[in-house]
């Protein structure tokens, strides 16, 4: 009897502890994955970011070759070899469905990382409600296995945020936040350098004035002139690479490269980018160093001041911090976020600012440490930044901010460019492609929050930032109108914060509804409509629009659906089973993915609409901008793809 009380014991404290619910929606998530992450066809441009991985991975071997992209190589690195280990247990799967899978591993991940933030604005039913309602969203589901870009960002974003939380409410509980009236170091230090500074020579304050602005001049010249400095670099290698050049550069050249014959001039060229990226790294180096010993000599008791009160105490804290585990996982977490993506840096951001809201000036030595190691972990995982860290980030980041995308957008039943939509795209997309009752809960989070904050019954600092989280990008947006396409995937990331006052709602909701039967019943009427429309649609999941616009069908012909072509899959397979030996196949879009699903013996030829081939048999033509309509009208269609009324992509029959 005492062992089986034990066991029961032991059986009652599992299912008591808080992270036991995730637990078993993690474990259902998995189950279901292995059974339908098969069933998604490969998306557009997705065999372009698995080509990237592997060459990002054949870098660490120093076969470093075409590593430019505005994306970072981490989480398509992790892909490729997760794919591969996958294979290696079940080598009848294609690359691209074992690709799948751990794309949904990272969207399982983000689960929990989203449980974890929701317990810190509620109890566990309240983040368990709004971690199933996220889980479930038919958009979010969709894009789980054929987004190697976006799901992968959001998860390791939510976990950036998660482990950047914890790392400040731990410093907070260990140190305690500072009192109101605790006196600032930094106004006593400069007012010592104020008097230390009127009690110098006229002479000496000109001198030091001049080597401060002549150092910093040139500092900010290497930055900003970096591409002009690079790009007259790579000019004069070229001249002195030429043999059939004579001058004096040409000569030094040959001197000092003596094999240039056998090595191409792109390799003196990145060599020539890592020695001017060293360049400026050393001289901010020297530049910090100078400008330290200059105050040491010239304001002696200002500097032991500094020292004393901010130098000595910042460099102490900044030790601790490195040895605080909080602080590495919250910093890699943040390193590999901006490995994936240049906006991951957006996460350190918001967690510096809740750090420096509760601790204001103590902070500042955590958050050097912390952002000193996400530096280090994003140059590790991201080959393309070896050769020039600073200089391609920024690029990265000057392309991600308004991606040079010239197609088309439909919206509203017009066709935009994709640099000239309407400043509503983006909300109005949001708003059409959530379900109704989880925009209601949402709407309901958002008073129940400013009522909770008003009360002070809700931190306001952690919803500040989930605010600024959801809202800051929202209306960057709207205001700088970048260019955009494909709906909102670009924006995955910030629905999870759209989820935190979905679990504020639910937490205000549950504090007056008690009973543990009427709580799952409100949990289940607001997520079985869910996953009716993830069972109808599959594996389509990811068109999903709601009655606003009249639901799938409505949304046909309006606004875009399958726009990454994943149903090209379905109809590769009809040809597959249908088809004549030999037969000859063209395909609007992306005719790699029917290459990639189709019989060997088939003739996939990538064609254009000017140049419609009576001779080919089939036609695969997508009914993205009515092109089944326009491309080849007369040919029956022998096969389409529908879901909830919307006809994906058809299949012709060119000739009898």
């Amino acid at each position: 009897m005492s062992d089986q009380s034990n066991t029961t014991h032991r059986f009652r404290r599992l299912i008591a502890h808080t992270y036991f619910p995730i637990l078993v929606l993690v474990v259902i998530n998995l189950i279901i994955g292995l059974m339908i992450f098969s069933d998604y066809g490969e998306s557009w441009d997705e065999q372009l970011r698995y080509g990237y991985g592997e060459r990002s991975l054949a870098a660490y071997s120093g076969n470093g070759r075409d590593l430019i992209d505005e994306k970072g190589a981490f989480y398509v690195m992790v892909g490729v070899l997760g794919s591969r280990a996958l294979r290696a247990l079940n080598p009848n799967l294609l690359p691209i469905e074992a690709w799948h899978y751990i794309h949904f591993l990272s969207f399982v991940l983000s689960l929990v990382f989203l449980y974890k933030i929701c317990l810190k604005f509620g109890g566990k039913w309240a983040a368990f409600g709004t971690v199933l309602l996220f889980n479930t969203q038919p958009v979010l589901w969709g894009h789980a296995f054929i987004n190697p870009k976006d799901i992968p960002f959001m998860a390791f974003f939510l976990g950036s945020m998660a482990f950047g939380l914890d790392m400040v409410d731990g410093t907070i509980r260990r140190t305690g936040a500072p009192p109101p009236t605790l006196t600032n170091p930094v106004k006593e230090i400069l007012a010592q350098f104020a008097i230390d500074w009127q009690h110098s020579r006229r002479r000496k304050r000109i001198i030091i004035i001049a080597l401060y602005t002549i150092g910093v001049v040139i500092l900010v010249g290497l930055i900003l002139l970096a591409n002009p400095i690079h790009n007259l670099v790579q000019s004069l290698i070229r001249q002195a690479y030429d043999p059939t050049t004579q001058n004096w550069l040409s000569n030094l050249f040959s001197r000092l490269a003596e094999n240039r014959a056998s090595i191409p001039v792109d390799k003196y060229i990145q060599k020539s980018e890592a020695i001017l990226t060293r360049f400026t790294w050393f001289y901010f180096g020297f530049l910090v160093i100078f400008a330290l010993l200059i105050a040491r000599l010239s304001f002696p008791r200002a500097f032991a001041t500094a020292y004393q009160l901010g130098i000595k105490p910042v460099l102490l804290r900044i030790w601790r911090s490195l040895r605080d585990t909080h602080v590495w996982v919250a910093g890699i977490f943040l390193g590999l976020s901006a490995s994936i993506r240049v906006l991951g840096p957006f996460s350190g951001v918001l967690v510096g600012l809740y750090f420096l809201l509760k601790a204001r000036w103590k902070a500042i030595p955590v958050l050097i440490a912390y952002a000193g190691i996400a530096m280090v972990t994003t140059y590790l995982t991201w080959p393309y930044l070896w050769a020039s860290p600073v200089r391609n980030f920024l690029h990265g980041l000057t392309v991600a901010s308004d991606f040079p995308w010239e197609g088309r957008v439909l919206f509203a039943g017009v066709e935009y460019p994709a640099s000239a939509i309407p400043r509503t795209y983006l909300p109005v997309l949001l708003g059409i492609q959530t379900p109704e009752l989880t925009l209601i809960l949402f709407l309901v989070g958002v008073i129940a929050a400013a009522i909770q904050v008003a009360s002070k019954q809700l931190d306001w600092q952690k919803v500040l930032v989930a605010a600024i989280w959801f809202l800051g990008p929202l209306l960057g947006v709207i205001i700088l109108n970048p260019t955009m396409y494909d709906n909102f995937r670009q924006f995955l990331f910030i629905i999870p914060a759209a989820f935190l006052f979905i679990g504020i709602g639910f937490q205000f909701i549950f504090a007056r509804l008690r009973s543990p039967v009427f709580r799952t019943l409100l949990i289940a009427i607001l997520v079985l409509p869910n996953i009716f429309w993830l069972v109808k649609l599959h594996p389509y999941q990811y068109i999903y629009y709601n009655n606003f616009v009249g639901g799938v069908n409505g949304a046909f012909r309006q606004y875009d659906t399958d726009y990454w072509a994943t149903s090209y899959r379905e109809a590769s397979q009809f040809l597959n089973k249908t088809a004549p030996t030999q037969s000859s196949v063209v395909v609007y879009g992306p005719d790699h993915i029917v290459a990639h699903y189709a019989r060997p013996d088939l003739n996939i030829i990538k064609s254009n609409e000017n140049d419609q081939n009576a001779e080919t048999l089939y036609a695969v033509v997508s009914t993205r901008f009515n092109k089944d309509q326009s491309l080849y009208p007369d040919a029956p269609v022998v096969f389409k793809v529908t879901r909830d009324g919307a006809t994906l992509v058809v299949v012709k029959q060119v000739r009898p």
